[in-house]
């Protein structure tokens, strides 16, 4: 699996904004599934997150837009 894209996600704790969690989006090496998980370890593009270690929730495929490149 590799990692199509990621969103940090903030809370407001005391009126600042906290970093929370990573949201990820999944894609199956076949191309063919895509998985949304989360973690609570803050990621950058250089990152190396443990994928078999995170819960991972199939995203239906009518739901998937996918980007022409």
């Amino acid at each position: 699996m590799e990692i199509c894209e990621r969103a940090e996600a903030f809370i407001e704790v005391g009126g600042e904004l906290v970093f929370d969690h990573t949201k990820l989006i999944l894609r199956r090496q076949d191309g063919d599934e895509y998985f949304y998980a989360r973690t609570k370890q803050r990621t950058s593009p250089f990152s190396t997150v443990d994928i078999g270690g995170l819960e991972k929730t199939k995203i239906p495929t009518e739901d998937v837009a996918t980007r022409e490149k």
